[in-house]
């Protein structure tokens, strides 16, 4: 729930990867990367949520590869064990790991790596879940294959070439941007229909300018309010209250972008939804509630 920039692309990557035609080199601006001409591609580029992502399979969708950058400083290993957890990314919805996360080397660079295996469109597959940094930027390179075929990922991945990247500062007020990310990432959500992980979905994330407040929309998908009476409900605000300032402090670790909305004195409120979409509570908090 918390690991918000890094999680919801991956899905929705791999989700529709087999509908575009390829071309054999791809360029972005961050990378180019050449790609066989009978694989299918299709590229996502979200300025105002700084990420960018190349997902890409072969005719028989034996082989699938993914290439995500964003240039929000993400912590590597927070960035794996999110990317596990997504339910709403198919080929994670049966996984696997295999083993710990381990430090490895990815095209000459230090990254840390997960193994894994999963059940996807009826087939087993197995692959690898890269991630590193790449010029300031936070780069996630997920390569996996059935059982039943090779890997022709590693050749694909040699042909990588980094471009300089040049981040430009944003001249906007921190509040205009905070409103067109927070704009940017619950249309993605919207088009996912939610972000599900550990029994909890993540519907929308707002800013109030008026109260200078990011505002996350939650549903905890084994709660109905008819099943709550009054003091339940009381007694599970009391403990969101009390999860709060954990909550958000480890966001802003994994975010710089949410730690400059901490140091700005930002409020944050968290809509606590049932499986039905029902309100069940709203939790408010002040900066001397998280400090």
């Amino acid at each position: 729930m918390k690991r918000s920039l890094s999680f919801f692309v991956f899905s929705l990557a791999f989700l529709f990867c087999l509908s575009v035609s390829a071309q054999q080199k791809k360029e972005t601006k961050y990378y180019s990367i050449s790609i066989p001409s009978s694989w299918t591609y299709i590229p996502m580029d979200m300025p105002g949520m700084m990420m960018e992502s190349l997902g890409f399979s072969n005719a028989n969708s034996s082989n699938l590869g993914m290439l995500l950058v964003t240039e929000v400083d993400l912590d590597p290993d927070n960035m794996i064990e999110s990317q596990l957890a997504v339910k709403t990314n198919p080929l994670f919805q049966n996984v696997e790991r295999l083993g710990s996360i381990y430090t490895t080397q990815f095209l000459g660079k230090r990254a840390r790596a997960c193994n894994f295996k999963s059940n996807f469109m009826g087939q087993q597959y197995k692959g690898t879940i890269y991630c590193f940094k790449e010029g300031g930027c936070t780069v996630c390179a997920i390569g996996t294959y059935t059982n039943a075929s090779t890997s022709k990922l590693p050749s694909i991945w040699k042909t990588l070439k980094w471009k300089p990247i040049k981040k430009k500062e944003d001249p906007r007020s921190l509040e205009e941007q905070v409103m067109d990310f927070a704009r940017n990432y619950t249309q993605q959500l919207q088009n996912m229909g939610g972000l599900s992980m550990n029994g909890a979905t993540m519907y929308e994330m707002n800013f109030d300018k008026s109260r200078k407040c990011l505002i996350y929309v939650i549903g905890v998908d084994a709660l109905s309010i008819e099943m709550l009476d009054e003091s339940t409900i009381d007694l599970l605000s009391s403990e969101y209250k009390k999860m709060g300032p954990t909550l958000v402090k480890t966001m802003g670790q994994e975010s710089p972008f949410i730690q400059r909305c901490i140091d700005a004195g930002f409020n944050f409120e968290f809509k606590i939804l049932d499986k039905n979409k029902k309100q069940i509570c709203k939790v408010f908090l002040t900066p001397k509630d998280y400090r």
